[in-house]
């Protein structure tokens, strides 16, 4: 199906939320047991290679009723049915996602988010304007930045220092695996020349030997363990902002990827 064809997953709390006109039932005698939702004049995918595809679908106390035609599914609309016209757009079962970190990113999207940049230029504006908000004492802290962005994959320090000169900043990279840090972050974390790369980790290094401004792996917990705590309400909002996100794209079921203590109390 082409990418540009509309499309909704189906869970009941999601649909209602749609907006579209309703119909009114002209009904002159109230069915045995009439839906709580109808969606009429639909592309419905089943997943049932028997029946791959219907037109309507009736809803009742969150539960599927009925799959079938939109001539059927009239004997499911009553007085008080919701009914919404989908006028062909396509239904299909809710995603279900099993390797995810909706907390940790989450809390992401309420930061730094680099995650909607495309080039060099567009990191640079978004460091900026992050380096604007918070206090003058706070880090600048965030991430989804793309490697390949980046000549050779190696953010450097001194292009984080010009946008962020006076503060510490750490942006994760956005397959987690690499964080860029600027030069008051590596001071913090007490990165210098000497210091040795950790177990499973690198600190990436300029021709002198000094740490670059990119730390990979478990070094990147040298700079990330002098950032300030989360608090509990900092997790339960990342877990509101990515459920958010989720119900907008479709996505019914998570399962958290890196469930430790605080991300499962959230």
């Amino acid at each position: 199906m082409p990418q540009s064809t509309p499309f909704f997953a189906l869970n009941v709390t999601l649909v209602r939320s749609l907006v579209f006109a309703s119909l009114l039932c002209s009904c002159t005698r109230e069915p045995a047991q009439p839906a709580d939702l109808v969606l009429r004049h639909t592309l419905v995918y089943t997943v049932d290679s028997a029946n791959p595809r219907a037109q309507a679908i009736a809803i009742t106390d969150g539960r599927i009723a009925f799959v079938g035609s939109d001539d059927s599914v009239r004997a499911f609309i009553g007085r008080r049915t919701e009914v919404l016209d989908l006028a062909g757009r396509m239904v299909l079962p809710g995603f279900h996602d099993t390797h995810v970190h909706p907390v940790t990113g989450g809390m992401e999207l309420g930061e730094c988010d680099l995650n909607p940049a495309q080039t060099l230029d567009d990191v640079r504006r978004i460091v900026r304007e992050c380096n604007t908000r918070g206090a003058a004492s706070d880090w600048v802290r965030g991430g989804g930045f793309q490697l390949p962005i980046f000549p050779a994959g190696n953010p450097t320090r001194q292009m984080l220092d010009s946008l962020v000169p006076d503060r510490p900043a750490y942006l994760s990279s956005a397959d987690g695996h690499s964080a860029w840090v600027n030069s008051r972050a590596l001071a913090l974390g007490g990165l210098t020349r000497a210091t040795r790369d950790p177990a499973n980790g690198r600190i990436e290094r300029s021709a002198d030997g000094e740490p670059a401004g990119t730390l990979r792996e478990s070094a990147m917990g040298l700079v990330s363990s002098k950032m300030p705590e989360r608090t509990a309400d900092d997790y339960l909002a990342g877990l509101e902002r990515a459920l958010a996100m989720a119900a907008q794209l479709g996505i019914t079921t998570l399962h958290e990827a890196s469930a430790t203590e605080p991300i499962a109390l959230a």
